[in-house]
């Protein structure tokens, strides 16, 4: 019996991967009232659809390049104006070394009196369907889950297929499929 490791093609064993028919889309939405000057340390917290979580913390104290890593492995937001500060959450995301920069995309926009990061999973499925968490007040952000990701089926993920022979020299062979759930 011999057993590979997922995802490494030379091998036996293989993992359906979840056909997708949409992508997952969210919303942070911060309030255009709220003293900037009291984000520091505050943090948004985002998940990717293939589970790659990565924390976003606000500073005016750290490297000044938003999207650089802080000394506590969180995502740098640089602090400044309220516009700039919102626009460079986006950037941080979208920082494709410490970021989610090729799994979600962020979008920008003000929408009097907030102002608006637009959120995308690359990847479609129902595994987009993350929650967004914050340490910020509900008076100064608004944020709306990621959901609309779907997928034809729910468990292929979990789904992997073996091929069983006797022994290493044997022409004897089959497929066995095991559901991992």
């Amino acid at each position: 019996f011999h057993e590979a490791i997922p995802y490494f093609s030379a091998n036996y064993t293989w993992w359906a991967t979840e056909p997708a028919t949409a992508a997952a889309t969210g919303q942070i939405t911060l309030n255009n009232t709220a003293a900037v000057s009291t984000w520091e340390g505050e943090t948004i917290t985002l998940t990717d659809a293939r589970g790659l979580i990565r924390t976003y913390e606000f500073t005016a104290t750290g490297t000044g390049t938003s999207g650089n890593l802080l000394s506590n492995g969180n995502v740098e937001v640089t602090i400044a104006a309220l516009w700039l500060t919102t626009r460079n959450l986006r950037d941080a995301i979208n920082n494709i070394t410490n970021g989610h920069g090729n799994t979600i995309t962020a979008t920008w926009t003000s929408a009097s009196p907030n102002y608006n990061i637009g959120l995308t999973q690359v990847f479609s499925g129902a595994t987009g369907n993350t929650t967004i968490t914050s340490t910020f007040s509900t008076s100064i952000i608004t944020l709306t889950h990621f959901t609309g990701g779907t997928s034809t089926f729910a468990e292929a993920r979990d789904l992997q297929v073996y091929l069983v022979r006797d022994s290493l020299e044997s022409d004897n062979a089959k497929f066995v499929v095991k559901n991992q759930t």
